[in-house]
This record gives C-alpha cells, structure tokens and sequence, in this order.
C-alpha cells in the first residue's frame, strides 16, 4: 500500500513539473506572435499613412505614391489638432475618423534637408512599449515648386 501511494505521489510531482514546463513553452511561445503581430500592425498603420490620399501629391489628377505634399500634410494636421480642441468646423469628428484610423500611434514627417519635424497625429496616452517604422518619401512643395527627401515617421504604442 505505501509503494503504491509513493509511486502515485511520483507520478503527480513529474505531471506537474511536466505542466509547468509545458506552460512556460507556451508562454514564450505566445509572447514571440504577440511581438510578431505588433510588428504587423505597424507595419499596417504605416502604409495606411503612406498611402493618404489626403496627403499625396497629385500631378494632372494622378496621385503619386511615395510623395507627400507638404501643404496637405500641414493643412490636415491643423485640421486634427482644430478637431481634439473642437474648434473646427464639425466639432471632434474629424479627430475621432483618425483616432479610429491611427488608434495609439503618433505620425509625423521629418524633413532631412532642414531637419525640421512636422507632427500629423499623436495620441496622449500612456505606454509600455512601442514599435517604429521609418518610411522614405519625397516632400513636395507647391509653392517652391520643388522635392526634397523625408522620413514619415510611424511610432505605434501599445
């Protein structure tokens, strides 16, 4: 009777070393594709504020990809920061579409030629950790009528 029950008490304590084993396999497991999905989803938010009609430049009609107008980009950021005070036109609607669009994230557009920073949205929420993805583009201005190179600067919290 005593071999039996010294047997079953063995045969519990290496089943639960062999579940706590299991579960920390999975844990690590499941830590690296929440790490692989907040990866993805600023790599999504990023091209969706590449790829802005809002933003782009357009030539005859046509937008082109890969350039941001520098007036659009600065008009729609006026339009974002008008909207969160609620001073614009439509009171906060504007700012919650691009909430709802952008979530936790702050966008802005750095201009390497001056090394000026221009923000389009930030979130003022507190944050444990956050993903950046750095996008190359061409900044156009209308009134210069000339290009010069930028980085759209994408910072994803979570």
């Amino acid at each position: 009777m005593g071999e039996s029950i010294a047997i079953i008490v063995i045969l519990l304590i290496l089943m639960i070393f062999s579940f706590v084993f299991y579960s920390k396999f999975k844990e690590t497991d499941i830590q690296e594709k929440k790490s692989l999905f907040e990866e993805l989803d600023v790599v999504k938010l990023s091209q969706i504020a590449y790829a802005l009609p809002e933003l782009q430049c357009s030539f005859a009609e046509v937008a082109d990809y890969g350039c941001i107008d520098i007036l659009k980009f600065k008009y729609l950021a006026q339009i974002i920061t008008d909207s969160f005070s609620g001073e614009g036109e439509s009171g906060r609607k504007e700012y919650f579409y691009y909430r709802q669009l952008f979530g936790t994230s702050k966008i802005s557009l750095q201009n390497v030629m001056d090394n000026s920073i221009l923000e389009l949205y930030s979130t003022n929420r507190t944050w444990i950790s956050k993903s950046v993805v750095y996008m190359p583009v061409v900044i156009y201005n209308p009134i210069s009528d000339t290009n010069s190179f930028g980085v759209l600067v994408v910072e994803k919290y979570a």
